[in-house]
Formats: C-alpha cells, sequence, structure tokens
C-alpha cells in the first residue's frame, strides 16, 4: 500500500513536470516569434554600438534548449518515473532560461542599436552644421538673394541647439532642413554666377558696338552730285570743297568748309596737269592730263 502511495506520487509529479514543460516551450516560442526578437535578428554588427551583445543574442537564438531524454509518465517504476520527472524538469528550466536571455539579449541589441542611431544621427547633424558654415563664408557677397544666406544662418544655428537631444527622428528632420538652405544658397551662386556672365556679355557686345560705331564716324565720306546747272563735289577729310561746271562756262564754287565764294580748287592751285590724283575727279567728265580742269 505504501509503495503504491508512492508511485502515484512519482507519477503525479511526472505529469506535473510534462505540463510545465509544454508551458516553458510555449513561452520560449512567444519569446523567438516576439517583435525585439525578430526586429533585433535583422541588426548586423556594423549597426550597434557594441558587437558582443549582438554576438550573445546570435548565439542564445543559436542554440537550442535541452530537451528531455526521458518524457514517459507511464512507466510503473518509481524510479523511472522519478526520472523521467527530474528529465521533464531540466528541459522546461533549461526552455524557460533561454526565453529569459533570449528577450534580454534582444533588447540589449536594440538599445545598442538606438545609442548608435543617435550617435550617428548627431555626428551627421553636426558634419553638416560645419560644412554649412564654411559655405557660409565663403557665399559671402557671391549669392543672387542674400535671403538664402540668412536662412542658412538661422538653420545652423537651430542645429547647434540640438547636438544634445536625444531624439533621432528630430535630428534627421533638422539635417534636411539644413540639406534645403545648403542647397538654396548653392543655388543662390549658381544664379548669381549666370547673372554675371550674362551681363559681362551683354557689355562686351555693348563696348564692341560702340567702337564699331567711333571707327565708322571718323571715316571720311565724299559725295557727287549732278543738276541740270553743272556737277558738284563734296568731299571730307582736312579741307572739304564743292564746285560746279556749267555748259561752255565755269562759275566759282563755294567751300564746304567756309573758304568763300572764289574757293575753288583752282584758287588752291589744284590745276589738273599731269596729276588727276591732287584732287577728286568728276563723274561723267573726269580728269584729263594737259586739259583743262573740269572744275572751275
Amino acid at each position: 500500500m505504501v509503495e503504491h502511495n508512492h508511485l502515484t506520487a512519482a507519477r503525479s509529479a511526472c505529469e506535473s513536470s510534462q505540463t510545465a514543460l509544454s508551458k516553458a516551450r510555449k513561452a520560449y516560442a512567444t519569446v523567438v516569434a516576439s517583435g525585439d526578437v525578430t526586429e533585433a535578428a535583422k541588426v548586423t554588427s556594423k549597426q550597434v554600438e557594441d558587437a558582443k551583445t549582438l554576438t550573445a543574442f546570435q548565439k542564445t537564438l543559436d542554440a537550442k534548449p535541452k530537451a528531455s531524454g526521458a518524457s514517459d509518465c507511464s512507466a510503473s517504476k518509481r524510479a523511472d518515473l522519478d526520472a523521467a520527472s527530474a528529465g521533464l524538469r531540466e528541459s522546461a528550466d533549461s526552455y524557460t532560461s533561454a526565453a529569459k536571455d533570449l528577450k534580454a539579449q534582444a533588447k540589449a541589441v536594440l538599445a545598442s542599436r538606438d545609442a548608435k542611431l543617435l550617435t550617428d544621427a548627431r555626428k551627421h547633424l553636426s558634419d553638416k552644421a560645419a560644412s554649412a558654415r564654411k559655405l557660409l563664408d565663403s557665399s559671402n557677397g557671391k549669392v543672387k538673394d542674400n535671403a538664402t544666406r540668412v536662412r542658412l544662418t538661422q538653420r545652423i544655428q537651430e542645429a547647434d541647439k540640438l547636438n544634445t537631444s536625444t531624439d533621432v527622428k528630430a535630428l534627421d528632420a533638422k539635417g534636411k532642413e539644413l540639406d534645403a538652405a545648403v542647397k538654396a544658397v548653392n543655388d543662390s551662386i549658381a544664379a548669381k554666377r549666370k547673372a554675371d556672365a550674362e551681363a559681362k556679355k551683354k557689355a562686351e557686345a555693348a563696348a564692341k558696338a560702340a567702337q564699331a560705331q567711333r571707327s565708322s564716324s571718323g571715316s571720311t565720306s565724299r559725295r557727287y552730285s549732278y543738276s541740270g546747272s553743272g556737277y558738284s563735289y563734296s568731299g571730307g577729310g582736312s579741307k572739304g570743297y564743292s564746285g560746279s561746271r556749267g555748259s561752255g562756262s565755269s562759275s566759282t564754287g563755294s567751300s564746304s568748309s567756309g573758304g568763300g565764294s572764289n574757293d575753288t580748287p583752282q584758287s588752291h592751285s589744284y590745276g589738273c596737269g599731269q596729276d588727276c590724283g591732287k584732287y577728286p575727279s568728276m563723274p561723267h567728265t573726269g580728269c584729263k592730263p594737259n586739259e583743262a580742269c573740269p572744275i572751275g
């Protein structure tokens, strides 16, 4: 009777151990499928501040909890039931311990990842602010719209105030605002360069046109005209003359430069002779050597 009672108690303990193992397995499976573990499993060594946390987590995740060698609670001997019960409890403890470690290690991995994200976000914003300061200094007087430099100054000051922030999203957002302000300044620099180049091109064209006009106004011009009473000539240069020759007779010329009514080529001793090049020849009649000059 006593032995029967011991056997019944041993079987009951074994069955309790079976129940405990079943619960431990389910709890372990729940932890493995949890969000923290799933997310931590995607993290790489480059994404964490402390790679040791990731190594420990991966080791626990890859290891399998110790399974029970004996799980039969139908044995007829007390010793066999006690052995089975011990094995079941050991296995249950292994699953429980693995679940606990895995849960804690997953959190450690995510914390290390978040710490690196924060460190990187601060550094990125700090680097962007430093680069923006250099642009601010070098762009002085080189932008088309100076308001872009004013906005850039404001973004730099705002970034400096966030250097101790723990809000990664706020740091990233400010970094994007700083990027936009930098782009606006660079675009304004490009716009000014383009405007300056166009202005220079227009100025050079205007200067060239003015030079051409001066050259044209400085050149000598001569004109001839004919009327029913004779020919007339006007010429540029140091002196200009006008003369006329009627049919069968000569008349005094008049100077276009104020030489008087008798101021003709002849009055200045410009006869034809052998050299017709001393004065302009007249259209139609021309100047012929050793003949009377057709002018005057």
